[in-house]
């Protein structure tokens, strides 16, 4: 079974630039290149594009704007193209092609000559597709870095693949659809390396790479999906039904020859629609169905006689012809042979072979001449230079060796002096950030005395007077005795959660988010992804925590009433994002501030081997913070 290349969608193009200003106002100008951003983001939808593409044309013929003009009649001709009405996508080609020729806009007749070239190729005209191709490759290689032409190479390289394609060479084929899936990948064209895969799907196919085959098509109806590009999905449905047939799979793949039909006239695209008929033909007849089998051969004939695809049109008289021998017909047989016989000799033939050969020779040899032409110049350029300064080369070799020198002994130098600031800078920071843990731990030490003396102090007073004063002793010094033992759990809470002890670092956190909502205006969200978490104890100690200092440091002045925290479990470490809707702050500040939270952060995070990174800015709403710690750190006594 044969699989024709479906990828009309890649092939034709519309290279669009800025339009030239004419008699008129810039509004004018403003106006058209508004309706041709509305038209390309519409291309999708053909009848949509071919309305606003018609406004254009009067718009521009009204205000005498040939370039607004041309670009319309590009437009229609790419509508009619993808609907497969090559007459007229080709008149509308010949209109914009006299205007751009007129304003010697040479990117818009390459582009022209390129969407052409394909209609040369579907009825057979290889010499002449190939002329086009190759004079819209030059021009786009002599405008040299410009962008538009850069992102036009690529489907010149299509259109050749096609061209060899469509003459049997699969091999050239898929060396030049490889070139246009590198490049394609290289621009992230998403459009175009999926229709690359299409194309080499194809050609593998022809191989007999059927493996290959379903794996490109695949891969590009998921690509064409995501952008509800639906030619090209109804493409990669066609050939992957043709995949299923190669595996024997019959019914599923006439399931996905009736999608691919229903796809392609959503487009519309006629020709699709014809080369669906054809494969279910194929089909059929390998099912000995023939009455079904000549149903669809007759169908998909209709539509490519009506479309003069003189290519898809000489394999159904083949299989007409083979299905009228299997009947016994062969008369019939005798008649369709002969049709087809006559359009293999006119669509591929030695000289139709050869001629698209010393075609691509020549290209290649004007580029291999153009090189040795620069190098020549480039030759004779450098025995002039070296010519006028010989005398003065001593000079110049002195100057540059006391030059280079002296850059050396200046380069090491300055980085000795650096080398020994950096580890100065290192050794700072590193006693900074010591001195941030154990000033932090001596903080916690001091509140817990402080809190203890003046908690306990004066409750133990209290009950002390009581017990000597009032009748009723026992109920009130129960109610101290309370008091006293919340006081001492939420002390022992803040100093080391026997939580995080025992059960590790989420229902301590999960425990600390309760304690905040139930004292707290700001409300705290916790979320877990996988709870599984690697880390050693020490670890998950520390990053407790960073999470309580920053969480310290939101209430302090972030002034949010909503924070939520998310933790991740990932494949070699874990992720814990703090969200809020408070104020945002300069992050700078961070790095000149002079408290010890930020310092005592960084410490525990340099003992993880951890990162932290935070989304902020002045005036703005809400603030991010992203800590990762990975599962291998080994923690030191971080805590």
């Amino acid at each position: 079974m044969k699989v024709l290349i479906k990828i009309l969608q890649c092939s034709l193009y519309v290279c669009i630039t800025a339009g030239p200003l004419y008699s008129n106002t810039q509004v004018d100008s403003l106006k058209i290149n508004e309706w041709v951003d509305q038209i390309r983001s519409n291309l999708n939808n053909v009848d949509t594009a071919r309305a606003i593409s018609k406004s254009l044309m009067r718009y521009s013929i009204e205000n005498q704007h040939d370039w607004g003009e041309a670009q319309a009649y590009i437009f229609i001709g790419v509508g009619y193209h993808r609907q497969s009405s090559y007459d007229s996508a080709n008149y509308y080609f010949d209109k914009a092609l006299i205007i751009n020729e007129s304003l010697r806009d040479s990117m818009q007749i390459a582009t022209v000559n390129l969407n052409q070239a394909m209609i040369h190729v579907n009825r057979g005209e290889f010499e002449n597709a190939t002329k086009k191709i190759l004079n819209s490759l030059r021009t786009y290689e002599r405008l040299g870095d410009n962008r538009v032409a850069k992102e036009s190479i690529p489907r010149c390289y299509n259109n050749l693949g096609q061209v060899h394609y469509y003459q049997g060479n699969f091999g050239k084929a898929l060396e030049y659809f490889g070139l246009f899936h590198e490049a394609s990948r290289d621009l992230n064209d998403t459009l175009q390396i999926a229709s690359s895969l299409t194309n080499m799907g194809a050609a593998y196919y022809e191989q007999g790479q059927f493996e290959k085959t379903m794996e490109c098509d695949k891969q590009a109806l998921m690509l064409h999906t995501s952008i509800n590009n639906l030619l090209g999905m109804a493409n990669a449905i066609n050939n992957i039904a043709s995949g299923y047939v190669e595996m024997g799979d019959y019914k599923q793949a006439i399931v996905y020859y009736d999608e691919a039909v229903a796809v392609y006239n959503q487009v519309p695209n006629r020709r699709g629609v014809a080369d669906s008929y054809y494969n279910k033909g194929k089909l059929y007849l390998k099912l000995a169905d023939y009455d079904l089998s000549e149903r669809n051969f007759k169908d998909a004939k209709a539509i490519s006689m009506e479309i003069k695809d003189m290519y898809q049109l000489k394999l159904i008289f083949q299989s007409l012809s083979d299905l009228s021998v299997l009947r016994g017909d062969f008369n019939v047989a005798l008649k369709y042979f002969k049709k087809f016989h006559a359009l293999s000799d006119s669509l591929v033939n030695e000289s139709n072979v050869s001629k698209v050969n010393e075609l691509e020779i020549q290209y290649e040899t004007e580029k291999k001449q153009q090189k040795i032409d620069l190098l020549n110049k480039e030759n004779e350029l450098q025995a002039t230079t070296i010519e006028r300064n010989r005398a003065f080369s001593g000079m110049l070799v002195l100057a540059i060796l006391l030059i280079v020198g002296a850059a050396i002994w200046i380069y090491k130098r300055f980085q000795y002096r650096s080398k020994v600031e950096l580890e100065k800078e290192k050794a700072r920071l590193k006693s900074e950030q010591t001195n941030a843990v154990i000033s932090s731990q001596e903080e916690e030490r001091k509140r817990f005395a402080m809190d203890l003396h003046d908690n306990f102090g004066q409750l133990i007073s209290a009950l002390r007077l009581l017990m000597n004063q009032s009748a009723d002793i026992k109920s009130k010094s129960n109610e101290i005795l309370d008091q006293m033992y919340v006081s001492l759990k939420e002390i022992a809470f803040d100093l080391m959660p026997q939580t995080l002890l025992q059960k590790g670092l989420v229902p301590a956190l999960e425990e600390l988010v309760t304690q905040l909502n139930r004292n707290g205006a700001v409300r705290f969200s916790l979320n877990t992804f996988d709870e599984g978490l690697g880390l050693p104890q020490s670890s998950q100690i520390a990053t407790y925590r960073i999470v309580q200092e920053l969480i310290n440091n939101n209430l302090k002045y972030a002034k949010a009433q909503n924070v939520n925290i998310s933790i991740t479990a990932l494949e070699d470490s874990v992720n814990i994002m703090l969200e809020d809707d408070g104020t945002g702050f300069n992050t700078n500040d961070l790095l000149v501030g002079s408290g010890n939270g930020w310092r005592n952060i960084n410490s525990r995070l340099d003992l993880l081997n951890g990162k932290i990174n935070i989304d902020s800015k002045p005036g703005s709403s809400g603030t991010t913070v992203l800590l990762n710690i990975p599962y291998s750190a080994t923690a030191k006594e971080a805590a």
